[in-house]
Parts: structure tokens; sequence; C-alpha cells
């Protein structure tokens, strides 16, 4: 049952980025938005993968990996809620980079809590978890629906 649970975890937490960003383009294109500002909103999850370690290395050591990932994928509901509802670029930028500096630490989180449970259970020897499970679901999925 463990492991379904993390599976079923990894998928959501990746299916979440793929159903959201793809579009994004395409929206930000029938906004209007001008390409400096689109180049900016685009990079906001690259900046979000630049302060991903520093929340890692935090919720490591002082906090529980699953309470920090609950806050985050919070946060980021939180920011993606804002950012459907406005139509100016410079808002639409600030909710995307704040929600992406709560969403990329949550990747290294997700992938973390399989690995510290697995080792945890000393589940090697009833079969083998491994943190990219969700990325081989996501994509399963995506075949199997024609995508």
């Amino acid at each position: 049952m463990i492991k379904f649970k993390l599976s079923t975890m990894m998928l959501l937490q990746y299916m979440m980025y793929a159903v959201w960003w793809v579009p994004l383009a395409a929206y930000l294109t029938n906004l209007e938005v001008g390409s400096t500002q689109k180049a900016l909103i685009l990079s906001s999850m690259a900046i979000g993968c630049m302060a991903s370690p520093l929340v890692g290395m935090l919720a490591d050591r002082f906090f529980a990996a699953q309470k920090v990932l609950a806050g985050l994928n919070f946060i980021h509901a939180a920011m993606l809620l804002w950012a459907g509802t406005t139509n100016n670029p410079n808002i639409l930028f600030l909710c995307l980079l704040l929600g992406m500096l709560a969403y990329m630490p949550s990747w290294s989180l997700t992938s973390a809590i399989p690995w510290h449970t697995c080792h945890r259970k000393n589940s090697r020897k009833s079969g083998y978890l491994a943190p990219s499970d969700g990325w081989h679901q996501v994509f399963s999925v995506s075949f199997s629906s024609g995508f």
C-alpha cells in the first residue's frame, strides 16, 4: 500500500506541472504579452530551480519533509489561483515567480520522501520504488491518451 501512495504522490506532483506549464506560452500570446515580459514569465521556473537547494537543505535539517511539501504545495496553489485571475503581465510574473520559488523545491522533496520511506521500511526486500516512477507514470498516461 505504501508503494501505491508514494507513486500516486509522485504522479500528482509531476503531472501538476505538465498540466498548466505547457499551455502557458499560448496563454501569454493570447494576452498579447511582449517578448521581454514573456521571457521573464517563462524564466520564473529557472529562478525557482536556483532557490530549490536552499529550501531542501532547510527542510532536511529542521522540518519534516512531508510537512514542508504540503506547505509548499499550498503556497504554489495560492499563487496559481492568483495568477489565473489576473491579466496584468507584471502581476502574472510575480505570481509565477513566487509560485515557482515554492514549487521547484517540492520536486526534490517528492523524490526524498520515497527514498527515506523505502530505506526506513527496508523495502528493498519487498521491491524497489524509484523516485522516477512518477515520471514513468506521467509519460505512460500521456502516450496512452494520444498526446
